[in-house]
């Protein structure tokens, strides 16, 4: 359409009035009744400013994709009462080689706390690669909030860091409680005063319920333990004795063929043959050899009638293992073999001793 056409037209439209007055045209694309001149140079300017807007949205668009990351951030609700989940979605979508760093979950949201964290790589509509960071945030404080600018960190393809940060985006958090009644008119009910216990049924009855509780308690373990002591007693009496010089005997034929002196270890050598020989003591006679000292055990040993004759040989045993055990002493390959031979010794001895003491007293009850 020419310029002449326009004007006739524009000639022949009413004019608009406001309030009884008449208001002139002047919108973009179209042209006054004031004169041709005017409508000719405003219809220029409106083309001219609308050509440097779509040119300002294309550059617009073209820094945003040739931009390394660019970064989207947008909440599923601005409004929310206290307590409820919001969820935070920041999309950052990355250009070709960009390794973009995810904030971490505890990343600083000022009052919003954060309940739940994912994050998810997905192609966006143009077909570059986005980090998608989802939070689930929750608030606790009524009133206009802000969920605040994020930072997010990237790489570059030839390893320079950069970063971009999202938007601060207004929320606001409103109470659970209707909004259009005074406290006063709410039915909130206060705490309950505490139960007074000081007599009556309800102090004396969880008295009660835990006297019987433990007297049933303690009656099930002694049923339990009498049932466990007879189980011991009847698989010690149906398993067959083995005499304490067997015992002892087979160990220290045992601790002969270990090898220890060969391979150094002369402590743990000397441990296991001080135990074998105090082991047999305390089985045979009844003493207490496991617990007592070398000099506690000596002394025993000079008032039993069988062991008197062995005490040499005894205190010389156990105070070469103690020297060994706790002195760091190191004896002679010699001395050490010559332990085990005498602890093999007295246990052989002391055993034929017993034995011939039991046969006589055996024949004495049997001729009585």
């Amino acid at each position: 359409m020419s310029w002449g056409v326009w004007d006739r037209a524009l000639e022949r439209e009413p004019e608009r009035r406001v309030n009884g007055l008449a208001s002139p045209r002047i919108l973009c694309g179209s042209r006054t009744a004031l004169s041709p001149e005017t409508g000719r140079r405003g219809g220029w300017a409106c083309a001219t400013a609308l050509a440097l807007a779509l040119a300002l949205l294309g550059g617009a668009a073209m820094a945003e994709r040739s931009a390394p990351v660019t970064v989207q951030a947008q909440v599923d609700r601005r409004r929310a009462t206290v307590g409820d989940p919001i969820r935070l979605t920041i999309r950052a979508t990355r250009a070709e080689g960009v390794r973009v760093l995810p904030p971490p979950p505890g990343v600083g949201l000022g009052k919003l706390e954060v309940q739940d964290y994912q994050v998810s790589e997905q192609e966006g509509p143009d077909g570059r690669k986005q980090t998608v960071v989802v939070y689930t945030l929750a608030a606790y404080e009524t009133g206009d909030l802000r969920v605040p600018s994020v930072k997010i960190d990237y790489l570059r393809p030839d390893g320079r860091p950069g970063f971009t940060q999202t938007n601060e985006i207004p929320i606001t958090i409103e109470s659970v409680l209707p909004r259009d009644k005074k406290p006063e008119e709410l039915d909130i009910k206060d705490i309950k005063p505490p139960v007074d216990v000081s007599s009556g049924p309800a102090r004396v009855w969880p008295w009660v319920v835990g006297v019987l509780a433990a007297a049933l308690v303690g009656l099930l373990a002694w049923l339990l333990w009498r049932r466990f002591r007879r189980e011991q007693v009847e698989m010690a009496a149906a398993a067959p004795a083995i005499a304490p010089e067997r015992i002892a005997l087979g160990a220290l034929d045992e601790l002969e063929g270990a090898g220890l002196l060969e391979a150094g270890k002369v402590k743990e050598y000397h441990v296991r043959l001080s135990e074998v020989l105090r082991r047999y003591l305390e089985d045979r006679f009844g003493v207490l050899a496991m617990e007592c000292t070398t000099g506690e055990l000596v002394g025993l040993a000079r008032r039993q009638d069988i062991l008197r004759d062995h005490v040499e040989d005894l205190e010389f045993v156990l105070t070469t293992c103690d020297l060994a055990k706790f002195a760091k002493f190191r004896p002679p390959l010699e001395q050490s073999e010559a332990g085990l031979k005498e602890a093999r010794w007295i246990v052989t001895e002391t055993a034929r001793k017993a034995a011939a003491l039991e046969a006589a007293s055996r024949r004495q009850a049997a001729a009585a």
